[in-house]
């Protein structure tokens, strides 16, 4: 080869070296992309096993929730269970004490406590 054609494919030459670190450089660049993508993912499949987590501890507080208010539902004892229950007459004296002109009679506070005190049968 000549030194003329030496000469002429001097620009192509280093045309070529240049496209040559431009594709380096995009490569090391889609690298780091593809690196950050996969880091991206390996967190979104972390934040959908958290999701998947709660979303079962979540249905097993609704079945606990669901069981425990069944079971209330269906129980005949009433909320005072254990509580015991002053004498009508004394809690007739009570009310009085408390409101003079309370129109309650003894027969009325009796009744009350009936419905309060569970079903012993």
């Amino acid at each position: 080869m000549s030194e003329a054609d030496s000469e002429s494919l001097k620009p192509v030459t280093e045309e070529v070296t240049e496209l040559q670190e431009k594709l380096a450089a995009a490569d090391r660049l889609l690298a780091k992309k593809n690196q950050e993508i996969a880091e991206l993912n390996a967190r979104l499949v972390a934040a959908n096993q958290k999701i998947s987590e709660r979303d079962e501890e979540i249905e097993r507080l609704e079945s606990e929730l669901a069981s425990r208010s069944e079971e209330i539902s269906t129980s005949s004892a009433p909320i005072a269970i254990g509580v015991e229950f002053p004498e009508a007459a004394d809690l007739l004296n009570q009310l009085k004490g408390k409101r003079k002109k309370s129109k309650a009679e003894l027969a009325d506070v009796a009744a009350i406590l009936e419905i309060l005190q569970p079903d012993t049968d």
